[in-house]
């Protein structure tokens, strides 16, 4: 019995330390990256940053807490359109933005020659990551 709960102790602190590792690391690079201070510079929405940064720490929260109770959102097929197609917009701004920081979309522009091309190349990449989602949560995931 002893034994057990020692394991269940164990286990909990195991868990526990590694989403703080995880945490940290992710917000470590959110903001040494300075990546919501260029999201809202591309989008220009520079007087939303603080909402910016209160709804990604209420959404990793939230995440975190539906995931850590295994709780299962039972939604109609037809909204997942459009929660992908958001969720796709939002994972290609913010790999534009971190392209943008760290200067790939200059540096792939210059050493190919494609300057007139760069957009079509960043809204390809969205188009992407949105038919992506789509085909994994609408195909794969019956």
């Amino acid at each position: 019995m002893v034994m057990k709960m020692f394991k269940y102790i164990l286990l909990t602190l195991i868990g526990f330390s590694g989403g703080i590792v995880i945490g940290s690391a992710f917000i470590a690079v959110i903001v040494l990256l300075n990546i919501i201070p260029s999201l809202a510079k591309m989008s220009h929405t520079e007087k939303f940053i603080n909402i910016y940064e209160k709804v990604m720490v209420l959404s990793v929260v939230v995440i975190t807490l539906l995931d850590f109770f295994d709780v299962t959102l039972k939604i109609n097929e037809i909204y997942l359109i459009p929660i992908g197609l958001i969720m796709g917009i939002f994972i290609g701004i913010l790999a534009a933005a971190l392209a943008e920081v760290i200067n790939v979309v200059a540096v792939f522009e210059r050493r190919v020659k494609i300057k007139d091309y760069i957009i079509y190349i960043l809204i390809a990449i969205a188009i992407g990551k949105t038919v992506g989602s789509l085909i994994q949560w609408l195909v794969l995931e019956r």
